[in-house]
């Protein structure tokens, strides 16, 4: 990710603080953590930055999870799609966290990295190369082209194609967002 360019050095919107939350945020994450939901948000530099604006942060965090935790689509193909569109859109924050949810799939160290090059690097099916190629697809054109779709919809049903295009659609605009304020890390 070293050659992403014009990236705040610092961020544009620190983290919210606890003691700066608003009843409705404080009520979110409690109520997440209540639940026991995974993640608990209220550790995420990234769901801490939204914080500002409560009314923006809690549907999108809530959509968020659907993708993460709802979605109809595979671990596997759905880390395989957040991995490519963190690498295509220079997200280091979404890189690192979901590198960490591939691993824990089951995708091996060589598998991530090889997400770097795509759907030409050696070992991916005939499937999750329509998936790896959907994503630089609708990074490029917007569009997905006839092969790579029924590629895609000879597997996946029509929810989870759904769920596909919004996976990188969303982790797309995240990325955008996560740049452009310069959220960085968490610490540990």
């Amino acid at each position: 990710m070293s050659d992403r360019t014009s990236l705040p050095t610092a961020p544009r919107i620190p983290p919210l603080a606890a003691s700066q939350w608003t009843d409705e945020i404080r009520e979110f994450f409690a109520q997440r953590e209540a639940s026991g939901a995974q993640p608990d948000l209220s550790r995420f530099n990234i769901a801490l930055t939204l914080a500002h604006h409560p009314d923006l942060a809690i549907p999108y965090l809530k959509f968020g999870m659907h993708i993460l935790n709802g979605s109809t689509l595979p671990d596997r193909v759905r880390e395989i799609v957040t991995l490519r569109t963190a690498w295509l859109y220079r997200s280091e924050y979404q890189w690192v966290k979901h590198a960490e949810a591939a691993r824990r799939t089951g995708m091996t160290a060589q598998e991530i990295e090889a997400v770097k090059a795509g759907a030409d690097a050696p070992g991916w099916s005939d499937f999750e190369r329509h998936a790896l190629r959907a994503v630089d697809q609708l990074r490029n054109t917007a569009a997905i082209d006839d092969e790579t779709w029924n590629g895609l919809a000879g597997q996946l049903d029509r929810r989870q194609l759904l769920d596909l295009l919004f996976t990188v659609g969303s982790y797309a605009m995240l990325a955008m967002v996560l740049n452009g304020i310069g959220v960085r890390l968490e610490a540990d």
